[in-house]
């Protein structure tokens, strides 16, 4: 049995090896578009490391545990938990599966159920939960981890500005600023979409629209589906990673004295401007011609058309 258990795990790390040297060469071992769109997600690397590198270490460390018996399979109990992780993912999180990650994963599972006696199975389920939750620790501590999934939210252009854009799924101005904005696409140099959920049944919609972004590559389209939506119920929100980027963009809004949406951030060069609502926003539009008009001086510009936590105008 353990010659058994010795193949299974090189043929892992077989396989993850050859599937590194192809990414780094320009290709992948999985022909499959499940594989290349999980791959271009954030949740392919653990602390910026690809998960291949992980998956390696595993097998070579399981390698070395294979003469410890009880040693050997809670470690492959916390693997496993590591796997379930990585399906929930897939699943509930990105919503495309990962034909090699769901082979590699197998490889673990089958250890697990190979290596499982009864003497230890009581404490199997505490290891498979420890390694379940020390996965998502991994993914959600760091704090790089969560700015670097608002990158999936901007959009670059050609033009001269940078724009924060903070909006509400539900705030009917904001859909107004946003059909204002994609007709002045030739001003913007970058924009990230910042949703932020203001009203209290909007946090659904917000995760949806990030991962919208995250499938489509293209926060416009995402801003178009999610207001053409339905109302979206959030049966999962407290399990995903962009529930802690809305709250982060509830933080900015408030950091820049605002509650209100639409409220937009926009930086030229060493000039920055706030506008909140969507009366302000057009008057800027109006003024730009290329460059921000310098009759005003004010840092806030007037407020019209907005939603706040409480009504909308």
């Amino acid at each position: 049995m353990r010659k058994f258990k010795f193949l299974i795990i090189l043929l892992g790390v077989v396989v993850l090896i050859v599937d590194t040297y192809m990414v780094h060469h320009g290709g992948s071992l999985c022909p499959f578009e499940g594989c290349k769109i999980v791959s271009e997600t954030p949740f392919s690397k653990i602390w910026g490391i690809p998960l291949n590198y992980w998956g390696i270490t595993f097998f070579v460390i399981s390698m070395f545990f294979l003469s410890i018996e009880s040693l050997f399979f809670y470690w492959i109990s916390i693997g496993l938990g590591f796997s379930l992780y990585m399906v929930f993912l897939q699943l509930a999180v990105i919503g495309k599966v990962c034909q090699l990650c769901i082979f590699v994963e197998s490889l673990v599972f089958v250890l697990f159920v190979i290596s499982l006696k009864e003497k230890y199975s009581k404490k199997s389920l505490l290891f498979i939960l420890l390694g379940f939750f020390i996965t998502h620790a991994f993914y959600t501590f760091p704090p790089y981890y969560i700015s670097s999934l608002k990158n999936v939210s901007i959009w670059r252009g050609n033009g001269d500005y940078n724009l924060e854009f903070f909006f509400d799924p539900e705030c009917p101005a904001c859909e107004r600023a946003f059909e204002l904005l994609k007709n002045k696409k030739a001003l913007i140099k970058t924009i990230n979409f910042r949703c932020t959920p203001v009203h209290r049944n909007s946090m659904g919609k917000c995760i949806k629209f990030y991962k919208l972004c995250g499938k489509l590559k293209d926060p416009w389209m995402a801003f178009d589906m999610i207001h053409s939506g339905k109302k979206s119920k959030c049966f999962l929100c407290y399990f995903s990673f962009y529930r802690e980027l809305c709250k982060r963009n509830i933080d900015f809004l408030v950091f820049l004295n605002s509650k209100a949406v639409p409220t937009f951030a926009v930086k030229n060069e060493d000039n920055i401007k706030i506008f909140v609502g969507y009366k302000s926003l057009n008057e800027w539009l109006k003024e730009s011609k290329g460059e921000v008009s310098s009759e005003t001086e004010e840092f806030f510009a007037p407020i019209g058309g907005v939603c706040t936590p409480k009504r909308c105008n």
